[in-house]
């Protein structure tokens, strides 16, 4: 991981205990990316534990470049 992606990780550790699902998740995070110029997509689908098979669906996540993902909620319907 670059240090661009620390700081990346580290400025969104605050929004980890916000009481928001995906979606609304996503657009603030989105949002703070658009105001610093910082090229992203915004991303729905499932999700699914290959272990479990438990799938979450709808489910939204920022794709950054170079396949890097943002997708704080995950833990929260999946687990670590």
């Amino acid at each position: 991981m670059s240090d661009w992606h620390d700081e990346l990780e580290f400025a969104l550790l605050p929004l980890e205990d916000a009481k928001i699902d995906s979606d609304c998740m996503t657009s603030v995070i989105s949002n703070a990316l658009r105001e610093h110029g910082i090229f992203h997509q915004c991303r729905i689908g499932c999700a699914e534990d290959r272990l479990s098979r438990m799938v979450t669906a709808p489910h939204c996540w920022i794709e950054l470049e170079q396949g890097w993902c943002i997708d704080i909620r995950l833990r929260q319907w999946l687990g670590d």
